[in-house]
């Protein structure tokens, strides 16, 4: 299944507890969608923290690495591709 170049990517929830950050998002089942961080946005350096294969139209992602979900500020970044 191809992305449509004209569909807008949705966030539909974000949070951070003390041992993790989820993001939920709206996706196309059996897509791919790569999850990525970063610490700054000045001059970031983007790590892949995973990659998700879409199974509805709803996509889950829990990062529970201690070093990232405790960091402060931290940045994530969603988008299609493996």
């Amino acid at each position: 299944m191809e992305l449509d170049p004209a569909a807008v990517f949705e966030f539909r929830q974000a949070g951070r507890t003390q041992s993790e950050v989820t993001l939920t998002w709206a996706s196309l089942p059996d897509e791919t969608y790569r999850v990525r961080h970063t610490a700054f946005l000045e001059n970031p350096t983007w790590t892949t923290a995973s990659t998700q294969q879409a199974i509805g139209t709803l996509t889950h992602f829990a990062d529970t690495d201690p070093v990232r979900a405790n960091q402060s500020p931290s940045f994530y970044q969603v988008g299609g591709g493996p």
